[in-house]
């Protein structure tokens, strides 16, 4: 009985290292994601530090305050911070998902 389960035993290992060695080869065939992920999204390179506006698809977290105006300050591939100030002139960030972000308008124009 127990000759069984060294048995199963062993190919439950043999097929988990299997499985482990192809996850490792598709991983590094993949191309490498750039630590900088601002490339990635020119469009907001060209808005960041102006006010806007953000239009989301969840409005669920305008329940809990949060503000959809202010100034875009950074980035990542993940998230958007928007900088506003409360009545007390503190400032304030906001993080959202950029995956819940349908749209941002820009609220001030370029003067020249």
């Amino acid at each position: 009985m127990t000759f069984w389960y060294i048995v199963i035993i062993g190919i439950m290992a043999a097929g988990f290292s299997n499985l482990s060695g192809k996850i490792d080869k598709i991983r590094n065939n993949m191309p490498e994601r750039k630590k900088n992920a601002k490339a990635e999204f020119p469009s907001l390179k060209e808005i960041t530090g102006k006010k806007v506006e953000l239009a989301l698809d969840d409005d669920s977290v305008l329940l809990y305050g949060y503000e959809t105006e202010g100034i875009l300050k950074e980035y990542n591939h993940t998230w958007l911070v928007l900088e506003t100030y409360d009545q007390k002139d503190k400032k304030e960030l906001y993080y959202y998902r950029i995956n819940n972000v349908s749209s941002i308008n820009i609220l001030e124009k370029d003067e020249g």
